[in-house]
């Protein structure tokens, strides 16, 4: 398939970290229920992109690197 083609099999939707429109030619990533940009799909601690085979927590919208799970949640009151 063409990058053309991906409007075809989408519909245009809202990012889950900035709330900014994603057009449905735009390639994303997907968590459960959740869309992302490719540029929106980081670590919301150290702001990391991610890579293929990296291990994360989702935490609401919030994406968080397993090296950053533990203070994140320290810091936004979860333990």
């Amino acid at each position: 398939l063409c990058r053309c083609c991906f409007r075809l099999f989408g519909q245009d939707g809202l990012c889950a970290s900035c709330d900014k429109r994603i057009r449905a030619y735009e390639m994303t990533m997907r968590v459960k229920d959740k869309v992302y940009h490719l540029e929106c799909f980081k670590c919301a601690a150290c702001q990391k992109h991610f890579c293929v085979g990296d291990r994360y927590l989702l935490i609401n919208s919030d994406i968080v690197c397993e090296q950053d799970i533990y203070e994140w949640t320290k810091i936004n009151g979860m333990i």
